[in-house]
């Protein structure tokens, strides 16, 4: 993610961050998010819907067919809009 303050711009790298509550030592967290990118939107220059899933390893098999959900967990939906609000500025020198 990329914040501007004033000319200068600082990229700024977040991580979501995992409280592991359980009763046992057995915690192999995976987080991963998957976004979908929307380009024509009225009120922002992209529009992003992010969906987080979190897995734990230790409760989650996907090949297990009697599998009944415990330790795959997706969140609702977040929504980031992008918004350029500034107009760009032009400046020419005539005359060189």
């Amino acid at each position: 993610m990329e914040q501007e303050t004033g000319h200068q711009t600082i990229q700024v790298q977040r991580r979501a961050k995992v409280e592991h509550g359980g009763d046992d030592n057995c915690a192999l967290i995976a987080i991963e998010y998957d976004d979908e990118i929307f380009r024509i939107e009225p009120d922002a220059c992209i529009k992003i819907i992010r969906t987080w899933t979190v897995l734990d390893w230790c409760q989650y098999d996907p090949f297990d067919p009697n599998w009944k959900g415990s330790g795959r967990w997706t969140h609702t939906p977040h929504v980031i809009k992008v918004r350029d609000e500034d107009a760009p500025v032009v400046t020419c020198t005539v005359g060189l």
